[in-house]
């Protein structure tokens, strides 16, 4: 929202409790919903270019069956995978 408000030429003022990101109050992981919001923002390839993992399938192996419990790469986004990043990487990109 800050940086559609700043795009329209509004200023914005975005306030926070800590000085920094460097705690564990969310997850790592950047969903593909997620990354399809940062694309159509013009930020998804700036985002990659920062160090990540890349989760496509989640396999689960119980004695000598194997699962497909997840597979991102049928998903209808730009990013067809999770993207695990420490937190406050992600939230230093966003603020940024």
């Amino acid at each position: 929202m800050r940086l559609l408000l700043a795009r329209a030429g509004n200023d914005v003022t975005v306030l926070e409790k800590h000085a920094d990101f460097l705690r564990d109050f969310r997850g790592d992981t950047v969903h593909p919903s997620t990354q399809q919001i940062m694309h159509e923002l013009g930020l998804l390839e700036r985002f990659l270019q920062l160090p990540h993992a890349r989760i496509r399938q989640v396999n689960l192996d119980f004695g000598d069956a194997h699962f497909t419990i997840a597979d991102f790469t049928r998903l209808p986004t730009v990013s067809k995978f999770i993207a695990l990043m420490p937190q406050w990487d992600f939230l230093d990109f966003i603020a940024d």
